[in-house]
């Protein structure tokens, strides 16, 4: 059962990110790789949240499946901002390849970071 879980959430999330990643660049006219930094920072944050309210409030492992493995953890995905990282360096674009490492690998982990702090604070 926790396979089906994970599989739902899992066709969910890559919904998701294929949608935020073909509308990002048109919305935000940049060139910059816009649509998967605001993939990774957005679902970085939803799993701090998430997981630090089950951590700290209670909840099923089938939610925390479904919700951070399935949807989240396919919604944010290293196959994506590899491939770009590559691209950038083979145009020789150094200064936006840092940029977008910079943002995506600490951006990424002080989102969770906040995320995991929101939770564990009573609104």
């Amino acid at each position: 059962m926790s396979y089906l879980i994970a599989f739902l959430g899992a066709g969910i999330g890559g919904s998701l990110h294929h949608s935020i990643n073909a509308i990002a660049p048109r919305l935000l006219e940049t060139a910059l790789l816009f649509g998967i930094i605001l993939v990774n920072l957005t679902s970085s944050l939803m799993i701090g949240l998430i997981v630090g309210y089950l951590a700290f409030r209670g909840g099923s492992q089938a939610t925390r499946l479904f919700l951070t493995n399935g949807i989240l953890g396919d919604f944010t995905t290293l196959s994506a901002f590899s491939p770009d990282v590559s691209a950038l360096l083979e145009r020789s674009d150094l200064a936006r390849a840092a940029i977008y490492c910079g943002l995506s690998v600490a951006g990424t982990a002080l989102a969770l970071f906040v995320g995991l702090c929101f939770a564990q604070t009573d609104f």
